[in-house]
């Protein structure tokens, strides 16, 4: 059953994606990307605290746990040195609350302003419709 927790509905979109950033005072070394919301499925990447990671899809409930799927990052590492091209898919699972299990959240909204400067500085652009897209 998907659900999503007030956060997940308002959180920046730019283009009509949500962005999220790894919050940097959680007790752990970095979040783990896992191959489906099961909080038991294999390790794809690691996303280091404070990387900033696209939303891929709806979040999921799991025992308790918000789950979200996110674009893996260029500031990811994969599972056990596996290069990026050899995923399986370029997308992951991480947590994004274990709130409701007593446990801490791990990912915070990013602002569709900060989103937007950073792609700018990247030289990305935005495509206003599909098929019309073209470097400034």
């Amino acid at each position: 059953v998907a659900a999503e927790s007030e956060s997940a509905k308002s959180a920046a979109s730019v283009g009509g994606r949500r962005f999220w950033r790894s919050l940097k005072g959680i007790n752990v070394q970095s979040i783990k990307a896992r191959s489906s919301a099961a909080l038991d499925s294999p390790v794809l990447f690691e996303l280091p605290k404070g990387s900033i990671a696209g939303q891929a899809g709806s979040c999921e409930l799991v025992d308790g746990i918000l789950r979200l799927p996110i674009f893996r990052p260029a500031t990811s590492s994969a599972a056990n040195e596996t290069p990026a091209a050899s995923l399986p898919l370029p997308l992951g699972w991480v947590t994004l609350s274990a709130e409701q299990k007593g446990g801490p959240r791990f990912l915070e909204e990013v602002p569709s302003q900060e989103v937007e400067v950073r792609a700018e500085e990247m030289g990305l652009v935005q495509c206003p419709t599909e098929g019309s897209c073209s470097p400034e």
